[in-house]
């Protein structure tokens, strides 16, 4: 009884050590602050107060799957909402157009540890289309 319980623990080891190294998101990309990319996904407004009080505007770009980011500030997270701006006047025109709608944006991504951000990764929107 004790060697069948024995190889039974064994066994479930042997597949959980398996299980563990053949885990897909070990093997995911992870994005790195400073970097342009691209991602897919579904903008949208949000209206949040400052811990000053203030109310503040953010444009949020909701994707599809969490993302692994690695920043200076928080090391490695896995997020799901990134902010996005603009510094043109036309891109931020765009952005705002782009409310409700799935939109494919090409920008820098970068990390704020500051509460002037709603989500601690953002993203300095160069391009954006509607998908």
């Amino acid at each position: 009884m004790r060697k069948r319980m024995m190889y039974l623990l064994t066994v479930f080891m042997i597949l959980g050590a398996l299980v563990f190294t053949a885990c897909p998101v070990s093997h995911a990309k992870v994005y790195k602050e400073g970097k342009k990319y691209t991602f897919t996904g579904k903008v949208k407004k949000v209206r949040w107060q400052h811990i000053n009080g203030t109310w503040q505007t953010s444009y949020v770009l909701t994707l599809n799957k969490k993302i692994k980011v690695k920043t200076q500030f928080t090391g490695k997270t896995k997020e799901k909402k990134i902010q996005i701006w603009s510094e043109t006047k036309k891109l931020r025109k765009k952005i705002k157009k782009c409310v409700g709608k799935k939109v494919k944006v090409k920008g820098r991504l970068d990390a704020h540890w500051s509460s002037y951000y709603y989500t601690p990764v953002d993203l300095q929107v160069l391009e954006i289309k509607k998908v």
